[in-house]
């Protein structure tokens, strides 16, 4: 019974961290758009984008219940090519964002500690080698992994909502554009970083 229970915490947290992995990227958004357009992105994207998803997966789990997800339910309703083609563009979705996570630690990192080209790409290669041997060991020590940075995870975002609320000292939708005068530029970039944020809901089908 205990480890049925430990295994479902596991399971929720890597849900938490696929289809909401923390605040990473948000950077690029407030300069490009302006912290009022981000506020309001990052608000109304979970319900306009994230939450329609949510419910598909959901629905489509009930009637077509396939391993497979998004590749299954397309080989299901349009045959095989079409099947093919979901899948192959998932992976392809997943090498891609993989190399952007890695690239954000080997940035976040280089900031931390002043590192230069040749030690950011140090850090690049002991993330990758690192998380190859943690998935080469077994899938228990994947769902451990998992959890423990997913439970790291919450607990960081959670002290800097904490601290940013006790030193709350001015009004955080103003401004609300960064160019005022190009308004729908900023609106461009901050949807398309919004949408790469809150990408991921499919990924409950397979869970």
């Amino acid at each position: 019974m205990r480890k049925s229970k430990i295994s479902a915490i596991g399971i929720a947290f890597m849900l938490f961290c696929l289809v909401s992995a923390g605040a990473f990227g948000i950077e690029e958004i407030i300069p490009a758009a302006g912290p009022g357009l981000t506020l309001i992105i990052l608000i109304v994207l979970p319900i306009v984008w994230a939450r329609p998803i949510s419910r598909l997966v959901a629905e489509a789990n009930a009637i077509l219940p396939r391993e497979g997800g998004i590749y299954a339910w397309a080989k299901e309703t349009f045959g095989e090519f079409w099947g093919f083609q979901a899948g192959w563009w998932t992976s392809m979705d997943t090498y891609i964002s993989s190399g952007a996570y890695i690239a954000m630690v080997g940035g976040y990192t280089a900031q931390l500690l002043s590192l230069d080209d040749a030690g950011t790409f140090g850090v690049k290669l002991l993330v990758v080698a690192s998380f190859t041997v943690i998935n080469l060991v077994g899938l228990v020590e994947v769902e451990r992994i998992s959890s423990f940075f997913s439970v790291l995870i919450i607990i960081v975002f959670g002290m800097a909502a904490v601290f940013g609320f006790v030193n709350w000292q001015t009004n955080p939708f103003d401004p609300i554009f960064a160019v005022p005068e190009a308004p729908m530029q900023c609106i461009a970039a901050s949807i398309s970083l919004g949408i790469w944020m809150y990408c991921g809901y499919e990924c409950i089908a397979a869970m």
